[in-house]
């Protein structure tokens, strides 16, 4: 195979809750088990509030979870640069779901002070592509 590691994967469950949106894979590795979700929002805001509410309902699970994609939101003051800036409904309501299901941002975890930025252009700049991920239930 491609990749020795996808041997030892078993896949559970495969959900497209939004098509292209939002994307649930239940799996098992190493005979632990593991949620998988991918998102990829709009940018418009009832979408995004719409996504966000379901992300709510799936990922408060009690087993191993990485949320990752791309987001399309700003959760923190130093996540974007520009001039003025607010952080948005959106915003915190995604906070109050990762938060909720005690996921991490993994990019924070591994960079507390450091400011990097996914997409920019001459005056704005954000981070809205992450890694959230639940605290480990087992070792590798």
């Amino acid at each position: 195979t491609w990749c020795p590691y996808m041997k030892k994967f078993i896949f559970v469950y495969l959900k497209n809750i939004i098509p292209g949106r939002l994307l649930l894979i239940d799996c098992l590795y190493l005979g632990h088990r593991f949620r998988l979700i991918n998102v990829y929002t709009a940018p418009e805001r009832t979408k995004k509030m719409q996504l966000f509410k379901k992300l709510r309902g799936i990922v408060n699970v009690g087993v191993n979870l990485i949320l990752c994609g791309e987001f399309n939101t700003v959760t923190e003051d130093q996540d974007r640069i520009a001039t003025p800036f607010q952080i948005a409904r959106e915003g915190k309501l995604l906070v109050e779901v990762h938060k909720g299901a005690s996921l991490s941002d993994l990019y924070r975890v591994l960079n507390p002070k450091t400011i990097h930025f996914t997409p920019f252009d001459g005056k704005t700049k954000t981070r809205i592509d992450r890694i959230y991920m639940s605290p480990p239930k087992f070792v590798l």
